[in-house]
């Protein structure tokens, strides 16, 4: 499917304000003119379903970061190409860079911020207030006393969902005929933070109605379901003359995303329940701008959980999603499983300085979550080290400056340590076999070898290296092991517990970066154990083999 994503990019010409002096730092200094510019970045209009541009008329708010701030100054479009003007304007003095903020539409009085905008998306009579109403938007921007041309990018905020009502039966004499729906349940209120372009979902739930036309898409706006809540399905009601028909829609009503759904009501009796597919979903607000006339990659995941696959392009697949739909090359791509959604960089999680974080050092862009990979990294179980590997020494050094850039929290002697530490600690631990200056060092030439090997064979885009998980992650393994296992299964793969781990003489566990000092590592059974086990073993024992299971944030 071919989709044009389209971005206005004219701006209106510079002003100078050659007579107007303006009194800062206890100079008299022309102030200049800011030049204000906007595009919607999407791929459909706030306007209509298939327009692309802004109307001669539409305004927005804008307002700076100064400490004497303007506040809400009403720009109107001169035109559909984008160009704004101001009646009030905004003059830059100094030289510093100032940051503006944008949103649509203009709501509130110059001079005094709008601050936060109720909302409803129905009218008195219950049907859909329509798209100029609810379709909020924000936009950020820069401009300098130099170089006054500010050019906001707007995003939407709220949520959409499309309909488009066919009848395959019906002749093509009968193709404008009117046709209404009706979505059940869903938040109808909330507010729109004009300063932030935060949306907050109200608490009030009802019905929207919509009148349209059979074999013609239709859309609603809807409030974007809150962080940390799952949309709950939403009930369908359409009719088409006297026969009623009925259904569900599970869109997760993300911001800035439009979900599509088609209805072919030939495929079901009026009063029986509606079949209605997953819809196809389109970034409203793509994330990727300048491209024109691209074809857009199909979104197998719109929202990150644990168990969903990850890709060797860096891309995600939805846990839920029929594998069997799949390409057969995308589908042989899957190398992880997501064990956890979140920032994983150990600065952010804990009490560290970003001087010490490896992981938002080396990949500041994987804030998404950790990823297993689907194979151990070697068939047969083996030692850690083929020789001696203490670099327990080398990391406590004194002067040691290489050590001292990292986190020093991988010996532990006394308990497991609950921190997300795998990047960090595998990473000292190339440091210090590298380190040939340091004697004391015989090298840990079968880890390091499989672990090379390893990232040599198994690359992907967008992520870090893979290394070995730390034994707080082996922990996130091991409590969400039912969902983690479930989508192992899916691609034909297998993460086994351990469960004999404490009567097998310590022969079936994965290993851990996690130290117990100079001569035993941290292991997991990935299953619960006795509590007087021992949940470490000697890395240099030829008695003792574990597994390594790789794993990288992304």
């Amino acid at each position: 499917m071919k989709m044009k994503k389209i971005f206005l990019t004219s701006a209106v010409a510079l002003a100078l304000l050659s007579s107007c002096n303006n009194d800062y730092d206890g100079q008299d200094i022309a102030g200049t003119k800011l030049a204000v510019s906007a595009s919607i970045d999407q791929v459909n209009t706030r306007l209509s379903d298939s327009g692309s541009e802004w109307t001669e008329g539409d305004a927005i708010g804008v307002s700076d970061n100064l400490s004497n701030p303007n506040l809400n100054i009403k720009y109107v479009a001169g035109s559909a190409m984008g160009d704004f003007t101001s009646t009030t304007g905004i003059y830059i003095l100094g030289n510093e860079e100032v940051t503006y903020t944008a949103y649509y539409p203009y709501a509130g009085n110059e001079g005094a911020s709008a601050g936060e905008l109720q909302f409803k998306i129905v009218d008195e009579s219950g049907k859909y207030a329509g798209h100029n109403a609810v379709d909020f938007m924000y936009a950020t921007g820069t401009a300098t006393r130099s170089n006054p041309k500010v050019a906001f990018v707007f995003k939407h905020q709220m949520s959409k969902v499309s309909l488009n009502i066919t009848d395959s039966n019906a002749p093509a004499t009968k193709a404008e005929t009117p046709v209404s729906y009706t979505l059940q349940g869903v938040i109808i209120d909330g507010t729109f933070n004009t300063g932030t372009g935060e949306i907050t979902p109200g608490s009030t739930k009802g019905n929207v109605k919509v009148d349209a036309v059979l074999g013609t898409a239709s859309s609603i706006i809807l409030p974007p379901v809150a962080a940390g809540n799952a949309a709950e399905p939403i009930q369908l009601v359409i009719e088409v003359g006297d026969k009623i028909y009925a259904g569900s829609l599970t869109p997760a009503l993300d911001a800035s995303q439009e979900y599509k759904y088609s209805v072919d009501l030939s495929k079901t009796e009026s009063g029986e329940n509606l079949q209605i597919d997953s819809p196809t979903i389109d970034g409203w607000t793509p994330n990727d701008e300048g491209n024109i006339d691209v074809e857009e990659e199909v979104n197998y995941n719109p929202t990150l959980e644990v168990g969903d696959f990850l890709c060797k392009d860096g891309t995600t697949i939805d846990k839920d999603y029929d594998l069997v739909q799949l390409d057969e090359t995308v589908k042989a791509s899957i190398i992880g499983v997501v064990y956890y959604v979140g920032n994983p960089q150990p600065s952010v999680l804990y009490e560290y300085e970003d001087a010490v974080d490896a992981l938002k050092r080396d990949y500041p862009l994987c804030t998404k979550g950790l990823a297993v990979a689907i194979s151990n990294a070697q068939e047969a179980a083996d030692r850690f080290a083929t020789a001696k590997y203490n670099y327990s020494d080398w990391f406590k050094a004194e002067g040691n400056q290489v050590a001292e850039s990292y986190i020093g929290s991988a010996l532990n002697l006394t308990s497991v340590f609950d921190h997300i530490l795998g990047y960090n600690n595998t990473r000292v631990m190339e440091l210090a076999v590298a380190d040939v200056n340091d004697n004391t060092l015989t090298g840990a030439e079968n880890f390091m070898s499989i672990l090379t090997q390893y990232r040599e064979n198994n690359v992907v885009a967008g992520t870090s290296v893979w290394y070995l998980p730390s034994y707080a992650e082996l922990k996130l393994m091991q409590d969400n092991y039912a969902v983690v296992s479930a989508s192992m299964a899916k691609v034909g793969a297998s993460l086994p517990q351990y469960t004999e781990f404490a009567s097998a003489n310590n022969e079936a566990f994965y290993w851990s970066s996690d130290l117990r000092g100079n001569s035993y590592n941290w292991v997991s059974p990935l299953a619960d154990v006795p509590e007087d086990t021992n949940l470490f073993v000697g890395r240099t024992s030829s008695s003792l083999k574990g597994y390594f299971r790789f794993t990288l944030a992304f």
